[in-house]
C-alpha cells in the first residue's frame, strides 16, 4: 500500500482528491479510535464504518480492506513518531553515534510515555498476535527505520557494534516502560509514577547508550 494521497488517486481534480483525503482520513481516524479501545478484536469493516460514518465499501475502494488499512496506520504512525523526535535531535554535528543516539532514545520515551494510542496498539500487538497486528507492526518499522537512516546521513557507526540488536533493545525497553507505567505505575520494582521516577529512566537510559 502507497502513501495515503498516492493510494487514493493523484489523476483525480484537486477539489475531489481533497475530499477523498478527508474521507479516508475520517477512515484512519476512527480505527485507530477502535484500535484504542479495543484492540484488534473490534478492528472490523463494520464498526471502522460505523464510527467513520461511512459506507463500508469506502474502506475497500482506498484502502483494499482491512489489510491496507492496517499498513496505513502502521506508516501513519510512524511518520508522526518521527515528525515529533525531529525535535529531539541534535541541531548540531553530533560528536559520536552515541552522541547522536542517546537525545532520540530519550526523545522515544517521552513520545511513548505520552502517547496513550500508540502505547495501547503495541500492547494489542503483543497480546494478540495476527497477519493485521504483523502487517501492522512491519509497515510502522520499515517507515522509521527509512527515517533514521535518513536523519543519520554519512554518519557512520562504530565497527564491531551490533547497532540493530542494541536499538531493538533500547526500543523494546522504552515501549515496555511506558506500558508498564500505564497498567501499573511501576516496573521490576522501580516505580515509575513520578517526573522523579522518569528522572531515573532517563539517566539509566542515557547511561546505557554512552556504555554501548
Amino acid at each position: 500500500m502507497e502513501d495515503l494521497a498516492t493510494a487514493i488517486g493523484q489523476t483525480e481534480v484537486p477539489a475531489r482528491r481533497r475530499d477523498r483525503v478527508a474521507r479516508a482520513q475520517t477512515i484512519i481516524s476512527a480505527a485507530k479510535e477502535i484500535l484504542s479501545e479495543s484492540g484488534f478484536d473490534g478492528f472490523g469493516i463494520n464498526s471502522i464504518a460505523r464510527r467513520a460514518g461511512c459506507d463500508k465499501q469506502l474502506i475497500y475502494r482506498y484502502f483494499e480492506g482491512l489489510e491496507g488499512l492496517a499498513e496505513v496506520i502502521g506508516t501513519e504512525i510512524a511518520d508522526e513518531l518521527s515528525a515529533e523526535l525531529e525535535t529531539f535531535s541534535r541541531k548540531e554535528a553530533p560528536k559520536s553515534y552515541g552522541d547522536w543516539v542517546e537525545p532520540l532514545a530519550i526523545g522515544l520515551l517521552n513520545l511513548f510515555r505520552s502517547n496513550l494510542i500508540i502505547q495501547k496498539i503495541t500492547a494489542w500487538e503483543l497480546a494478540s498476535p495476527s497477519r493485521l497486528t504483523r502487517i501492522m507492526a512491519e509497515a510502522r518499522a520499515k517507515r522509521m527505520n527509512a527515517w533514521m537512516v535518513s536523519l543519520r546521513g554519512e554518519m557512520k557507526h562504530p565497527e564491531g557494534l551490533d547497532v540493530g540488536a542494541l536499538n531493538a533493545i533500547i526500543i523494546g525497553a522504552v515501549q515496555h516502560l511506558a506500558i508498564s507505567a500505564t497498567a501499573f505505575g511501576s516496573q521490576a520494582g522501580l516505580s515509575l509514577a513520578t517526573d522523579a521516577d522518569w528522572l531515573r529512566v532517563e539517566a539509566a537510559l542515557r547511561h546505557f547508550v554512552r556504555s554501548a
